[in-house]
């Protein structure tokens, strides 16, 4: 089993801007403990990242989540629209030397920056006891016939003891591990097993790793729904549909998160007898 350490997990960077306009975004969020930063987004002005109409979050970039009690946490925002229709500079501060710093651990947490002509809000939680699941999911086609090897959907990652009752929750305080759209497909070869997503996610250690998953293979009619939680130190498992057309794989490695990402894995082998995964394929 993975040692308990303290560790941050980051679950979106939320762009609030007036009537939700196209824009291009770059600049940087960071956040650090002694003057050391982390960057969760870094663009400069000609790799700007273009937010649809529709789009509400931005992507970010995997980081070191270790933290040290006792210390201050500092979180920044510097972004800008290149078109200059959104512009926020900002930071908050963690003191974490005090006791009232409890208040803060195992809880979701937002915070708003407020900026020029919008905000920016950023969800996360800090962990005093949590170790990282580093996760892969695989999928392979079985069949030539369903939709020449084309999957869209989504698996995100929540955990066991958090509250999820708010739509504002579900879309922000979860861990989006793979997430695509019928209009952008991810292309898959047939009967080949193929890695479509590597994630590390911080699990809080009284706590156990659930990964909701729902996939299409480019019809209603073909589709792959069900959820499974993972205690901490669980890790592989295989599954099939009843059609037997396609197979669904997640595995997991556990460390303590002390050493960016070096130390050592903690990971079972996958046997036949471990517990499938509950999915439901569509009528």
């Amino acid at each position: 089993m993975p040692q308990p350490s303290e560790l941050m997990q980051f679950y979106s960077i939320f762009i609030g801007r007036k009537n939700l306009a196209a824009l291009k975004i770059f600049g940087t969020v960071e956040f650090s403990f002694h003057g050391n930063p982390r960057y969760l987004f870094k663009r400069a002005c000609d790799e700007a990242i273009e937010v649809e109409d529709s789009q509400k979050v931005l992507p970010f970039l995997e980081v070191y989540k270790s933290f040290s009690d006792y210390g201050l946490l500092e979180l920044k925002v510097d972004l800008k629209d290149v078109r200059g229709k959104y512009q926020n500079k900002g930071f908050a501060t963690y003191d974490l030397r005090f006791p009232c710093r409890y208040s803060s651990y195992n809880t979701q947490i937002c915070s708003v920056l407020p900026g020029k002509d919008g905000f920016c809000a950023l969800h996360y939680s800090i962990f005093p006891r949590a170790c990282q699941a580093n996760i892969e999911i695989f999928f392979k086609i079985k069949s030539a016939q369903l939709g020449a090897g084309k999957i869209y959907g989504s698996a995100i990652a929540r955990y066991s003891n958090f509250d999820y009752s708010t739509k504002l929750k579900r879309d922000y305080f979860r861990c989006v591990l793979f997430q695509t759209i019928e209009k952008d497909p991810v292309h898959l070869k047939n009967d080949e097993e193929e890695l479509i997503s590597k994630s590390v996610v911080v699990v809080p250690m009284d706590a156990s790793l659930i990964i909701d998953v729902d996939f299409f293979c480019m019809s209603p009619k073909d589709r792959l729904l069900g959820k499974r939680k993972f205690k901490i130190g669980d890790c592989c498992f295989q599954t099939d549909t009843e059609t037997k057309n396609y197979e669904f794989c997640i595995e997991i490695t556990w460390t303590d998160g002390l050493h960016d990402g070096q130390s050592e894995l903690h990971k079972h082998e996958a046997t036949n007898d471990m517990p499938k995964l509950e999915m439901e394929a569509a009528e």
